[in-house]
């Protein structure tokens, strides 16, 4: 049986313990871009094109760009021309005007379509946090290859003053 004074320790001791272990909160104060999701186009048939529209969850890349609220921000993509597949087999990947979109309020309902192929200026929202999707098109040639095919898609982020 502990004394009160031996109590007293013990809450300390814990209410310290707990106040080491919980993470300090922190102001966001400089860009990071994290994949949420990679973009993907599943099964394909040989002949068939395939548009990823970016309405389906799955179906789109995302990304996270977290930053101070109201920071001036640019973006910009490296967007690859194909997906490199088996025995240097490739599958034609293409974007237009409206294949991204982002979201302040980090939903699929408000998402605002623009042109991954060009540098896009935007602020932070409020909450430091906005979300980008990414959606293309393939082109499955007739006799295309089949396996696994894989590309690079990268997301800059960069503080305009």
């Amino acid at each position: 049986m502990l004394g009160p004074l031996a109590r007293r320790l013990l809450v300390a001791m814990i209410a310290v313990v707990i106040a080491l272990a919980a993470p300090a909160a922190q102001a966001q104060t400089s860009l990071r871009v994290n994949v949420v999701r990679s973009l993907a186009f599943d099964r394909l048939a040989p002949g068939m094109p395939s548009l990823t529209k970016g309405s389906v969850p799955t179906d789109t890349g995302v990304f996270e760009v977290l930053g101070p609220p109201g920071t001036p921000i640019e973006l910009w993509f490296t967007l690859p021309a194909a997906f490199d597949g088996p025995s240097g087999a490739t599958l034609p990947l293409t974007f237009d005007p409206s294949s991204a979109s982002f979201s302040a309020a980090q939903s699929t309902a408000d998402r605002i379509p623009f042109d991954p192929r060009l540098r896009q200026q935007f602020r932070i929202p409020p909450s430091g946090r906005m979300l980008v999707f990414l959606a293309g098109r393939v082109l499955v040639g007739a006799d295309q290859k089949p396996g696994n095919y894989r590309a690079s898609i990268v997301l800059f982020a960069n503080q305009v003053n």
